[in-house]
């Protein structure tokens, strides 16, 4: 009985522990329909198996390495606003909807009870994450930092009080996107390459966003963007 009990309580925690995309947050039939739509409408530009041709791919390590830890609502948005490409209209939102099902299914992802829904905003609630919690960046990778963005004397720009660098996308930051990054906060300090921000912003906390370089010693980011999040750091 207590071995029964130990597997159980093992499981539960793991279940527990899992990210939510995990508890099943499609159908098996919404996934299926949204095959035929994929078929029908996105197959010559990403192929049936959505291995990518003249589109991207959208199953495997190349789609993950960009969409992982974003929410399911981005990718929706980004399907459901331009694609396809040539006659956009043709395909329904709902039509879309089912399209990310399937995407999600082919990736892994387990189908459950409830059908995706973008009612009262629950895709931003769901995000891409591997059931053992985001993969560290590669070098290479574009990635994100929060931290406070200071001048270190004979080492150019630095990020200190820093969260861990994560796979990001070139998407803009929306609104939302900086109200949850706002309380963020970590203890790395982090060398930045190619950054030349304006007074304005040295000394307070901002959001970095670059390629992701990691040395024995350190890790770096090459900054393609920096982006105010609040004034003051540590207010």
């Amino acid at each position: 009985m207590l071995v029964v009990f130990s597997w159980s309580l093992g499981t539960a925690l793991m279940a527990q522990d899992a990210p939510p995309i995990w508890a099943g947050v499609f159908t098996a039939a919404q996934a299926e329909r949204g095959r035929s739509v994929v078929e029908h409408h996105c197959a010559e530009c990403h192929h049936e198996d959505l291995s990518g041709g003249e589109g991207p791919a959208l199953v495997g390590p190349t789609f993950m390495l960009k969409w992982e830890t974003l929410p399911v609502e981005r990718l929706f948005h980004k399907i459901r606003d331009t694609m396809p490409e040539a006659g956009n209209t043709e395909v329904t939102d709902a039509q879309k909807l089912d399209t990310v099902a399937y995407i999600l299914q082919q990736n892994g992802f387990p189908a459950g009870s409830t059908e995706l829904t973008d009612a009262s905003g629950a895709l931003a609630a769901i995000r891409m994450t591997l059931r053992g919690g985001p993969s560290p960046p590669r070098s290479g990778a574009l990635v994100q930092a929060v931290g406070c963005l200071e001048e270190n004397p004979g080492n150019g720009w630095v990020l200190t009080r820093s969260t861990d660098p994560q796979i990001t996308t070139r998407d803009p930051l929306t609104a939302a996107d900086k109200q949850a990054l706002s309380t963020a906060s970590g203890t790395n300090t982090i060398q930045l390459i190619s950054v030349y921000p304006g007074p304005d912003l040295a000394r307070n906390t901002v959001v970095v966003k670059g390629l992701f370089i990691k040395t024995a010693t350190n890790i770096r980011i090459n900054v393609t963007s920096v982006e105010l999040l609040h004034l003051q750091c540590g207010q």
